[in-house]
C-alpha cells in the first residue's frame, strides 16, 4: 500500500463473526465507489482508513474483510459505525496491471496531438 486515497467507500457492516466470552474475529463490509471494484481481488490488499487489510471476498461493489481481534482492538476499526465514509486505497499492482494492459492495447490519453496524429 502506498498511502494514497483512491476513493471514499461506505461502511455497510462491522460485526463479530462469533458471539461469546472469548475474543472473536470480525467482518467488515464496505461499499466501494464505482471506480474501484475492478482493482479489488479476493486475497488481495486493500487499505481502509489507512489500515492495510486482506480482502476475504467481493461481490459487485461490496467487499468484505475478515478482521482479527488484535487488529480490531489495536486500530480505529472498533470506532466505526454503519453509514460512515471510509477512505479506501486499492492495490497499486492492480492499477499498474491495468495501466500496462492499456499501453499494450495502444490506448492513449485523448489529446489534440493524439487526434491529429491519428487522422482526426
Amino acid at each position: 500500500m502506498q498511502g494514497h486515497v483512491d476513493g471514499v467507500g461506505t461502511l455497510v457492516r462491522l460485526a463479530p463473526v462469533s458471539a461469546g466470552v472469548e475474543a472473536s474475529d470480525w467482518v467488515l463490509r464496505v461499499r466501494l465507489p464505482e471506480s474501484l471494484p475492478r482493482y479489488v481481488v479476493e486475497k488481495g490488499s486493500i487499505a481502509v482508513e489507512g489500515i492495510s487489510l486482506t480482502v476475504a471476498g467481493i461481490e459487485g461493489d461490496e467487499v468484505w474483510i475478515a478482521i482479527l481481534p488484535h487488529t480490531y482492538s489495536a486500530t480505529n476499526l472498533h470506532t466505526l459505525t454503519p453509514g460512515m465514509a471510509l477512505n479506501i486505497e486499492v492495490d497499486v499492482m492492480a492499477k499498474y496491471a491495468e495501466s500496462r494492459e492499456r499501453a499494450e492495447a495502444g490506448m492513449h490519453e485523448l489529446t489534440v496531438e493524439y487526434l491529429l496524429a491519428n487522422g482526426y
